[in-house]
């Protein structure tokens, strides 16, 4: 998933406008969550899991609610020309969803997920020509660091 938010980052910055710039990021969204599902599916079956049971249930039902917000959220500010908001409000929005899905997962996820509602904060706070590289150093940086992490650590 951090590999597809590297690429979004680069194709980003080559975007003329923020529309162009967050276009690009909506279209890496679903290729990542794919991408993550595939690699999840995978896990379970080395690991002769379940990706059915209490626990996966548990994270999903903590990372899902966030994610559909900032889909609705997303489409309104869009409509209303908002577009400054929206990196912030979807880092914000998927760490939430990060540390509520990973108090059933290993201990990284939700520092993961601290990384990026701190990431979304300092986002708000900056200028909006800079959200392409805060959108690049979640997605990108700290899925690959804490990715990496999670693999050293708990086997993928």
């Amino acid at each position: 998933m951090g590999v597809v938010g590297c690429i979004a980052l680069w194709l980003g910055w080559r975007m003329n406008t923020p529309v162009g710039m967050l276009g690009v990021w909506i279209a890496a969204a679903p290729i990542a969550a794919v991408l993550g599902g595939v690699f999840m599916i995978a896990k379970a079956r080395q690991r002769d899991a379940a990706l059915s049971g209490i626990i996966a249930r548990r994270f999903f039902a903590g990372l899902a609610p966030p994610i559909l917000v900032a889909a609705v959220l997303t489409w309104l500010l869009l409509a209303q020309g908002a577009t400054d908001v929206v990196p912030a409000m979807w880092l914000m929005l998927y760490g939430a969803g990060a540390i509520g899905g990973g108090a059933f997962s290993v201990r990284p996820v939700i520092a993961m997920g601290a990384g990026f509602v701190v990431l979304g904060v300092v986002s708000a706070l900056t200028p909006a020509s800079w959200a392409n590289a805060w959108l690049g150093a979640g997605f990108g940086g700290l899925h690959i660091v804490f990715g990496s992490l999670i693999a050293r650590r708990h086997g993928g």
